[in-house]
């Protein structure tokens, strides 16, 4: 089975006949960071279908000291590819929507990315704190090619982040020439959206 949170647009006010949906990827907390309260706020906010999918299977980056081995056990084929395309029909068939984006946080933005490159049905993307160097560290691929294969995407890096994802990188040209955009957040470090102390003004 696939773990799933699931917020509909009506849930928040929205209309529930919105044909725009939404796959979340987690960080390496999974669900146990505060990814359900952004989604209910993106579905209230967006009016979209969202469904956060937890390829993880409620497991943390706290159950496994090894992390680069605990990611070689999620690999994208079969494990995250089978969630993805589960989540999709269920946004297509189930709920009628005819345009599906995808948002990630750190190891989502990495999720993203490989579904872009197996042809999944994604229009677009939002990446906060990307960490596509799991391709690298993992799986011994290049991370930086596995970015620039993206399409429509936007990307939040904060200060700490690869270089590379910022706007002004050599790097990300490739990206830009095709229309995507990155927007550097250089006050807050890495894992701010999910995890950061929000009695700070510059996370709130």
């Amino acid at each position: 089975s696939t773990p799933c949170y699931y917020t509909a647009p009506v849930a928040a006010g929205g209309d529930k006949s919105s044909a725009k949906g939404i796959i979340a990827y987690t960080d390496v907390w999974g669900f146990q960071s505060r990814i359900h309260s952004l989604c209910d706020w993106l579905a209230m906010n967006g009016n979209f279908h969202i469904i956060c999918v937890d390829c993880f299977r409620g497991e943390t980056k706290d159950d496994h000291p090894d992390m680069v081995a605990w990611f070689r056990s999620v690999p994208y084929d079969p494990v995250v590819a089978k969630d993805t395309e589960l989540c999709a029909e269920y946004l297509k068939d189930k709920l009628g929507c005819g345009s599906i984006g995808a948002i990630g946080f750190c190891w989502g933005a990495w999720a993203i990315a490989k579904a872009f490159q197996a042809g999944a049905s994604i229009n677009g993307a939002v990446a906060f704190h990307p960490s596509f160097k799991v391709e690298r560290l993992a799986f011994g691929g290049d991370d930086i090619k596995l970015m620039q294969g993206m399409d429509s995407v936007l990307l939040l890096p904060g200060s700490n982040d690869p270089d590379y994802t910022k706007p002004e990188s050599s790097e990300f040209q490739v990206l830009k020439d095709k229309g995507s955009k990155s927007i550097e957040f250089p006050d807050v470090l890495h894992g701010w959206m999910t995890r950061g102390d929000r009695t700070d003004p510059k996370i709130d």
